[in-house]
């Protein structure tokens, strides 16, 4: 008895991490990209937000305590392509946010971000673009 109740303890334990992370991963990212002219290209930046989640703008907000900002790093390939002006998010009015008790800006269910790029050299072109929130 006592082998059958620390076997469903190990199995518990081995379980439950599992399921919280499926459930705390509320953000899908996918990237796209359109080719305007010539060399220049957007990427465009889709995040899918699970009902009840948002991620903030990339503007931080004017408070004491402010939430993190979402953040998009690309690799550094001066050789290959060059990005061009800041990265765009939708203009949305501030809502108010519960937890910080103010308005802010953020996004809910679905966003597009745009990053504007001109190609240099197409051989060996590789973007990676790391998104924090």
């Amino acid at each position: 008895m006592r082998k059958l109740s620390l076997l469903l303890i190990a199995l518990f334990w081995l379980v439950v991490p599992a399921k919280a992370q499926e459930f705390l991963d509320p953000v899908s990212w996918k990237l796209e990209v359109e080719h305007k002219q010539d060399q220049d290209y957007t990427i465009l930046i889709k995040v899918d937000i699970e009902p009840g989640w948002h991620i903030y703008s990339q503007e931080e907000a004017d408070i004491e305590f402010p939430p993190i900002p979402t953040e998009f790093v690309f690799n550094n390939s001066p050789d290959t392509y060059e990005l061009v002006g800041k990265t765009i998010e939708p203009d949305v009015e501030p809502e108010y946010d519960e937890v910080f008790e103010e308005y802010i800006v953020f996004f809910s269910d679905k966003v597009i971000f745009k990053q504007d790029i001109r190609v240099i050299n197409p051989e060996n072109l590789q973007i990676d673009v790391e998104m924090g929130f």
